[in-house]
């Protein structure tokens, strides 16, 4: 069972994953798949534009404006960047090997991915869970598509990662 704010990290590593074209699922529409209540549950944790995070916030003069935040380096998203930082030490090794490989461009399952994500996800920790991020499932739909919603919020849930999806419509 993992946070919201787990979730939000993971689907910030998956969103990096797409939007990387030398990975085999550069521009696949992948979504994690959550259970909440006994129904499965596909959409965004995040909003991501290919670099970075962003949500609409209110600034104290009453505007609404976008709110980016860049990972790593952001510092109002520990979880994200620890989990970040996880990753890329995967993905290039701090000692050079001549013989080693990203293991993320040989991946072309998802079973298989769903497996090195939540091997990333489970490093992290219940102390890491401050987050400027609204607590929402964005696009949120079910797997049956008898229900759409723009978000769910899920504060304070435990939540269930059940799989990946492609959506190809």
């Amino acid at each position: 069972m993992y946070s919201i704010e787990q979730l939000q990290a993971c689907d910030f590593i998956l969103k990096r994953i797409i939007n990387d074209n030398q990975y085999p699922f550069f521009q696949k529409n992948l979504k994690l798949v959550i259970e909440v209540n006994g129904v499965l549950w596909s959409g965004d944790f995040i909003n991501f534009d290919g670099r970075r995070i962003s949500q609409d916030t209110i600034d104290e003069d009453g505007d609404v404006l976008q709110q980016y935040y860049s990972v790593p380096g952001n510092n109002e998203l520990p979880l994200v960047n620890k989990t970040w930082s996880y990753y890329a030490n995967i993905i290039k090794p701090t000692t050079p090997d001549p013989f080693w490989t990203n293991p993320f461009r040989r991946i072309v399952s998802l079973p298989l991915l769903f497996d090195k994500l939540i091997m990333i996800l489970n490093t992290t920790k219940e102390d890491e869970m401050k987050s400027p991020l609204f607590p929402y499932l964005l696009n949120a739909k079910t797997l049956d598509n008898k229900l759409t919603v723009p978000f769910i919020n899920l504060s304070n849930e435990k939540l269930k990662l059940v799989s990946i999806i492609e959506i190809t419509q």
